[in-house]
């Protein structure tokens, strides 16, 4: 089915981007923190590395969501949420 794999794929790119995140995040204080030039040339170099891959993830996921919306893929993984979960509201009776 496209919508799962569609949903998979933006699944794991969500998670690339936070794992990237991190990454990036923690070679920005080690650079901060680095005591010399050297170092810190090479931590800025990994860091600007990183953070242009988190960009690249993060316009991929914009990509798939401006096509799921464009191909009607939202309204129906909202019909599909709400067939699976059973926590949405009581339907009313009458």
């Amino acid at each position: 089915m496209i919508y799962d794999r569609t949903a998979r794929l933006r699944a794991h790119l969500a998670r690339l981007s936070r794992m990237g995140l991190r990454v990036a995040e923690d070679l920005h204080a080690q650079a901060l923190a680095a005591r010399d030039a050297k170092t810190t040339a090479e931590l800025a170099k990994a860091f600007a590395q990183v953070s242009d891959e988190v960009c690249q993830t993060i316009a991929l996921e914009a990509e798939l969501a401006r096509e799921a919306r464009a191909s009607g893929a939202a309204p129906r993984r909202r019909s599909l949420r709400a067939t699976v979960e059973p926590d949405g509201p009581e339907p009313v009776k009458h």
